[in-house]
């Protein structure tokens, strides 16, 4: 099939790679020069494990290519699938202006094929746009394909997901869809609106399952229990499981937050509370700053204060540089309040960057040189230099006690093997390294 693709972020770049490994020949539209400019020469413009491995190798064979605008596309398409962003508005909601500009356009093309959606859009919205008659013949051609796909394990997810959901209203239109995607697994046929909440309900579900661990972490640290072990009892019992248990800092990823604030603003539309996931978003938020607390519990072990703050890890996640919604962004500026002496480390950042979020942050090129002279290390991200890497032995040469924050729960008891140092985790019995 012949296939547009519009809008190459994360979504759509993951979206074209995968149909054109397919085998199916895909237009990829991006208004971005710079990013057009990058996928040309075959380059991500973001970062995704393998994913780049599997651009060039489309790209090189002529299965995907790149134009600047619909119009450049050329011709009919047998599909078109629109992955532009819908991202958060202030007030909570998604906003779907870009959503609604490409469907005003491509609504109005030759091709009679369907009209796939996979931008994240709340509960109820194709519904709308279908009745307000703003899209003639909208209602035969649409199908909202929600995407479920995990930064760091998007080309996985694609290949191997664990369902499709289908949300149409014309069966024909549905079925060319499924066509389309041609995957061995559970397709979910339903209609628009269902389709639109069935992806904000699991989001705010898995944000929902985070949350509570942490909460139950908190009382662990009361207790002087380990939370792994906790969550570990729990998880064996059928009707809860052992999956996506995250206890630490908090969900920050480029999904949740935004998903559950929009799903709590689009039943608020309708005169609804969501009582359960506004205190979903409380818990979050007041986990990005538990590594304050600590600090401030162990401020009699350090030997000067205000202490110098050592920050391994700025992103949410090791595998993606996405760093929109991360738990730094809220905690790093509450540790300046406290020292003026910061530094962080981060290897999918580029020093630019790091200044322009923390212009008063030192920038370290390592682990080692970001910890040395540091009374304070806090670990953010569960990077393999992190979990296994050899940084504790500069802290062999601070020459005083230093207090480690595992915010993310990731350093293994074999790693950690140092008498003057404190560690502390969430959830995790506090104690020396080792």
């Amino acid at each position: 099939m012949r296939v547009v693709v519009v809008g190459m972020g994360y979504l759509g770049v993951t979206v074209a790679v995968g149909l054109a490994s397919k085998g199916h020949d895909v237009i990829g539209v991006e208004c971005d020069l710079d990013r057009l400019e990058s996928l040309g020469r075959k380059e991500l413009p973001f970062f995704e494990p393998d994913l780049d491995v599997a651009l060039a190798a489309v790209v090189g064979d002529g299965r995907l290519t790149f134009v600047s605008d619909l119009d450049h596309a050329g011709g009919t398409a047998d599909a078109v699938v629109i992955a532009v962003g819908s991202p958060p508005l202030p007030d909570g909601g998604a906003d779907v202006t870009h959503v609604e500009e490409v469907l005003d356009r491509v609504a109005a093309m030759a091709t009679a094929g369907p009209i796939v959606v996979k931008s994240s859009v709340p509960p109820g919205t194709s519904d709308a746009w279908a009745a307000s008659g703003r899209f003639p013949g909208l209602a035969r051609r649409y199908v909202y394909v929600p995407e479920f796909l995990s930064q760091g394990s998007a080309l996985r997810d694609w290949n191997y997901p664990e369902r499709i959901v289908l949300g149409g209203w014309d069966e024909a239109m549905v079925g060319q869809v499924r066509d389309l995607f041609a995957a061995d697994t559970t397709y979910v046929v339903t209609t628009p609106a269902e389709a639109e909440a069935i992806k904000y309900a699991s989001n705010s579900f898995l944000a929902m399952r985070i949350s509570f661990a942490n909460e139950i972490a908190g009382l662990c640290d009361e207790i002087g229990a380990d939370v792994n072990r906790v969550l570990r009892g729990v998880g064996l019992d059928s009707r809860i499981g052992g999956s996506f248990w995250k206890p630490g800092i908090g969900y920050g990823d480029s999904c949740l937050p935004k998903d559950v604030a929009a799903l709590i603003h689009r039943a608020a539309t309708y005169g609804r509370s969501m009582p359960i996931l506004e205190a979903v978003q409380a818990t979050n938020r007041a986990q990005h700053l538990r590594p304050l607390a600590i600090l401030r519990q162990e401020r009699s072990r350090l030997p000067s204060w205000p202490p110098s703050i050592a920050v391994l890890g700025l992103v949410y996640e090791p595998h993606t540089d996405d760093v929109r919604a991360a738990p730094s962004l809220s905690l790093i500026p509450q540790l300046r309040l406290i020292s003026p002496r910061i530094t962080v480390w981060d290897p999918l950042l580029s020093r630019s960057v790091v200044t322009e979020l923390f212009p008063f942050a030192r920038y370290a090129g390592s682990t080692a040189e970001a910890v040395c002279d540091a009374d304070v290390v806090v670990v953010l991200t569960e990077y393999p230099d992190v979990v296994s890497g050899d940084w504790l032995g500069c802290l062999r040469r601070n020459g005083g006690p230093v207090v480690v924050i595992d915010a993310k729960n990731c350093l293994p008891a074999s790693v950690l093997d140092h008498e003057s140092a404190v560690y502390r985790a969430i959830g995790r019995r506090p104690g020396r390294l080792g």
